[in-house]
């Protein structure tokens, strides 16, 4: 379950990350789902299980890939 349609200010705290579920016979492996969606008009954006609908975030956080895949600071 997640949000859609929510445009989010800068500096807005997004979540906490957990480590235990609580039932140690309930493994969960935490990751997050991020997108930089293309807005298609006033309010509205295309869809973003699309992957031609979405921007490449790492410009925005600052961040480039390395030729070994190795994501870093765009500043390293």
């Amino acid at each position: 379950q997640g949000t859609y349609e929510l445009f989010v200010e800068q500096g807005t705290l997004l979540g906490y990350q957990g480590t235990w579920s609580g039932d140690p016979a309930r493994y969960m492996t935490l990751h997050l789902h991020f997108s930089i969606v293309k807005s298609t008009g006033p309010d509205t954006y295309a869809n973003e299980t699309k992957s031609q609908n979405t921007y490449d975030p790492l410009p925005f956080l600052g961040l480039v890939e390395r030729e070994d895949g190795v994501i870093v600071c765009a500043a390293e």
